[in-house]
């Protein structure tokens, strides 16, 4: 019997890699072939801007932390103003993915001790479409990811061993995936009361608490040290905080959680069934109430896009995971049959999206460069292709009526006549996003409509 398990064990453990090695060289080819999320170019245009010279927050509108900004600026230094940087960030996306798998695979070993769990959960969490169409974006929420992950590693392998340094450095990995995104308040205050509750029943002591609050608050301090005496720290507060609190486009987070429940019913029902399924062991059960408190707190965000959902599924895909091997781990036949059927719609789905490819948005920002020079102004409205050049207004995009801008306007009273902005900076592109009258003489007497993209206008030679 025990050769025929260890024998059956070895062809699940081959199978997974096999999975994995299938899914991960759709998600290369999705990386490359996809078309782009108008959030990866914002993220772009925003490292250019910071590249150049203008301070984020006082110079250009920007509402997430700027340290992800600084980690792609070496990268445009190295393959300048093209299309080839942006698809260099995205590589660096699918290298940060797969660490975040990395560190899903040693979460889980900390908290259940079992490889075989633990690869299924890599596997369920490479499957995940809410989570891995996210990662592979150009997006501060991929290192807000891995910093947390990591953090959440350290705290668990504190709490089972007891080492201050797996403390230290969880404080570290967690003040530093807030300084890429804010989102990680989230985790920030979950974390805390796990350490407070755990002191109260002596678990841990009440002096590790107070290090680990103070290692947190030290390796942010210089960051708002530096905005006090910038003298930005108002501006931040308002962009950063009061205006994402305020955001007029809101929403619910059911239409993500039904995409994922839609693209990977099986992690969601064997999720749901490991929550049930817990021992009396400590770290499965903080894992558990982690994951709930993580999950609720999307309902807590005026805006729950996917990307928000990046923290928990990790977390969701290790409790699937453990669930499955603990019901099917005698039953290979099972096993196998539960894998496939995990894997199998997430790949139909990515293989569907690639029909969405991004040739023409390539083509529409080289187009862009080749008509323009470095210090030419160009109207974009909704970052689709204004990747390198000049904006005419500290608000250069969510100037929707219900985005940022107006936000910002009900707070203060800004003013932002796009007519105006045109005739005062001339850019030599505009775009007709939020231009209600395309006949206005601001446009009408000095633009002609680009013969490659109607919805482009240039400005006439000579004007």
């Amino acid at each position: 019997m025990k050769k025929n398990s260890a024998v059956g064990s070895e062809l699940i453990t081959r199978l997974i890699w096999i999975l994995l090695t299938i899914f991960f060289v759709i998600i290369v080819i999705h990386l490359v072939k996809r078309d782009f999320n108008h959030d990866e170019f914002e993220a772009v245009h925003t490292a250019w801007k910071i590249q150049q010279g203008e301070k984020i927050f006082v110079d250009f509108f920007q509402h997430h932390h700027p340290f992800y900004y600084y980690l792609l600026i070496p990268i445009l230094a190295m393959f300048g103003q093209t299309v080839t940087a942006v698809f260099a960030m995205r590589l660096l996306s699918l290298v940060m993915l797969a660490l975040m798998l990395f560190i899903t695979y040693r979460l889980s070993l900390t908290i259940f001790n079992n490889k075989q769990s633990s690869l299924i959960g890599v596997l369920l969490l490479s499957c995940a479409l809410v989570f891995v169409n996210r990662a592979i974006e150009i997006r501060p929420d991929v290192p807000q990811t891995v910093g947390s992950l990591a953090s959440l590693l350290m705290l668990f392998n504190y709490l089972e061993k007891k080492r201050r340094l797996s403390l230290v450095i969880s404080a570290i990995f967690l003040a530093a995936s807030f300084l890429f995104l804010q989102k990680a308040v989230f985790l920030i205050a979950l974390i805390g009361v796990t350490l407070l509750i755990c002191a109260y029943k002596r678990n841990i002591s009440w002096a590790d608490v107070v290090i680990y609050t103070l290692v947190s608050l030290l390796s942010v301090l210089p960051y708002f040290v530096y905005l006090v005496c910038s003298g930005t720290l108002s501006v931040y507060v308002t962009f950063n905080w009061l205006l994402n609190m305020k955001f007029l486009h809101h929403f619910t987070a059911f239409e993500a959680l039904g995409y994922a429940l839609l693209t990977n019913t099986l992690l969601c029902v064997f999720y749901c069934w490991g929550l049930l399924q817990f021992s009396k062991k400590p770290q499965p059960n903080r894992i558990g109430w982690m994951s709930l408190a993580l999950l609720g707190s999307v309902f807590l965000i005026r805006a729950p896009y996917k990307q928000c959902f990046m923290i928990v599924i990790p977390l969701m895909a290790i409790i699937a995971a453990n669930a499955v091997w603990q019901l099917f781990a005698k039953r290979t036949k099972w096993l196998v049959a539960v894998l496939m059927l995990s894997t199998l719609p997430p790949a139909l789905f990515l293989l569907n999206r690639l029909k969405e490819n991004n040739a023409a948005q390539i083509e529409k920002i080289n187009y862009v460069l080749s008509i323009t020079g470095p210090q030419d102004f160009v109207y974009d409205g909704k970052v689709a292709f204004n990747l390198f050049r000049r904006d005419i207004d500290y608000f250069w995009f969510s100037v929707r009526p219900d985005k940022a801008l107006a936000t910002y306007q009900t707070m203060t009273q800004y003013n932002y006549d796009i007519y105006e902005l045109i005739e005062k900076f001339r850019p030599k592109i505009i775009s007709d996003c939020q231009i209600q009258n395309i006949r206005h003489e601001a446009v009408a007497s000095d633009y002609i409509q680009s013969d490659k993209f109607e919805n482009l206008f240039i400005r006439k030679n000579g004007l």
